[in-house]
């Protein structure tokens, strides 16, 4: 349920909006971007009423174009694509409520061949268990 949240979220991102976007698969075509959980949810934060501030680390990953004198353009798509995650204020329904999305680790490099770039965003999504 949180990975279609965080999708659902990520459609609304202006950098992003003509992408291929999908949840734990990375299209080969460029222009396209993958949700991927990292593992369990981790508890931020225990409140004496039950309630807990849990924490879900996902990688946003993002495949682009390998041309030369691209990359200047790539890494400033990149910038700002953190700088919305990090400005964004999540809002909606979901298992809890949402409080915020963090990077964790800026983008880096994760493969490179020939016809495109991926790149890894890694990333903290926070919410409200009552």
């Amino acid at each position: 349920m949180t990975v279609d949240y965080l999708i659902k979220l990520f459609k609304n991102c202006e950098y992003i909006k003509d992408f291929e976007l999908d949840a734990g698969f990375l299209s080969d075509k460029v222009n396209s971007v993958s949700v991927v959980p990292d593992g369990d949810e981790e508890i931020i934060r225990e409140y004496a009423d039950g309630a807990k501030i849990k924490g879900y680390r996902f990688s946003l990953i993002i495949r682009l174009p390998s041309l030369m004198g691209n990359n200047l353009q790539n890494l400033k798509l990149l910038e700002n694509i953190s700088g919305w995650i990090s400005s964004v204020t999540p809002s909606g329904r979901m298992e809890g409520v949402p409080l915020r999305i963090s990077v964790v680790q800026g983008a880096t490099l994760y493969e490179d061949n020939i016809h495109s770039l991926k790149y890894i965003i890694k990333c903290r999504f926070s919410y409200l268990q009552e």
